[in-house]
């Protein structure tokens, strides 16, 4: 079902929106591997004049296409994995951008709250999780209930505990 539904919303795209974005994505993809940190920063200043000035909405595969490397890179840059430290904090701040600018498209609405949830989850690492302080007081509680509270909780009223197995 979901398959149909963003095929359906592929095909609404209107041919001047491809074509812009097509042209927008390959002019970016021309500019060529990046050599040194320096290049990377002012690549990363273009890319983000270029999506302002285009209204072309950032992310991180175009990121990563503006820069000429494939995501997977860009994501090992960011975890300080093939580079130094200096690339790894550029490419963390361009993240951030990208996040941030997701982050507000959520929050002004602009974009639905299930696609907001799953990009958060998919591109800034968000969970559902328990905070680990309420676990820990979870843990805790559940520590100190006694065998015959627990008894009575699962409707064993009758089981002696005391009694040897």
């Amino acid at each position: 079902m979901a398959k149909n539904t963003v095929h359906n919303e592929l095909a609404e795209l209107e041919p001047g929106d491809i074509r812009l974005m097509v042209d927008s994505l390959m002019e970016l993809n021309s500019l060529g591997k990046c050599r040194s940190n320096e290049e990377v920063k002012e690549r990363i200043q273009m890319f983000f004049d270029f999506c302002r000035d285009r209204s072309f909405r950032p992310g991180v595969e175009s990121l990563a296409t503006a820069l000429c490397i494939h995501r997977n890179t860009l994501f090992q840059w960011s975890r300080g994995k093939n580079c130094d430290e200096e690339r790894t904090e550029i490419i963390n701040n361009a993240l951030q951008i990208v996040h941030a600018f997701l982050e507000q498209c959520g929050l002004s609405g602009r974009i639905s709250p299930p696609s907001y949830i799953f990009l958060c989850k998919a591109w800034l690492g968000y969970r559902e999780t328990t905070p680990v302080g309420e676990m820990r007081q979870e843990k805790e509680t559940d520590d100190k209930i006694s065998l015959d509270t627990m008894a009575e909780r699962l409707g064993l009223h009758d089981f002696d505990f005391d009694e040897d197995i």
